[in-house]
């Protein structure tokens, strides 16, 4: 990618996060977030983007405090104009193409991925796991592993290996 268009991206980046932030209100805990340029009119500079995000979304059910039972999938198309003054992309526009449930094991392999170089602890809030832990399982050393997805495994042994420490 060329310098301009990683410049372009990174700009991309900035619109989208605001416009969820401020839809939101603050943004969801996102694991992996995808943005695909579909249209570009250099002319004017507006663009159409696709934007993919697997997220995890607080009014969900979850399998232990701090956890949610499945993440969140949705894909939106999002118009950026260019804003001339400010020298940067604001979304002007936006359609919900899909949005769905996906249990963690089934996440797909860049998400995976994505969860195990950047996600750990930072989406997690370690100390509400460990207390829910706790108080699920009476003890630490009795939590059992096979309730909770594949993925999730790694991570849960991590923090409970890390405070017995």
């Amino acid at each position: 990618m060329s310098k301009s268009n990683e410049e372009l991206m990174v700009q991309i980046n900035d619109a989208e996060h605001a416009w969820h932030d401020g839809l939101f209100r603050g943004a969801p805990d996102n694991l992996y977030v995808k943005n695909e340029i579909q249209t570009h009119d250099p002319n004017n500079q507006n663009l159409i983007v696709l934007n993919t995000r697997y997220f995890m979304d607080d009014g969900h059910p979850e399998i232990t405090r701090g956890i949610q039972s499945y993440v969140c999938f949705e894909t939106v198309k999002l118009e950026l104009e260019y804003d001339k003054n400010e020298k940067n992309y604001v979304v002007d526009d936006w359609e919900q193409l899909e949005e769905n449930h996906i249990e963690w094991d089934d996440l797909p392999i860049e998400v995976i991925e994505n969860l195990g170089l950047k996600t750990y602890p930072s989406v997690f809030d370690t100390s509400i796991i460990l207390e829910g832990l706790e108080e699920w399982y009476e003890d630490l050393d009795k939590v059992k592993f096979e309730d909770f997805p594949v993925i999730l495994r790694p991570f849960i042994k991590k923090i409970i290996k890390e405070n017995n420490n």
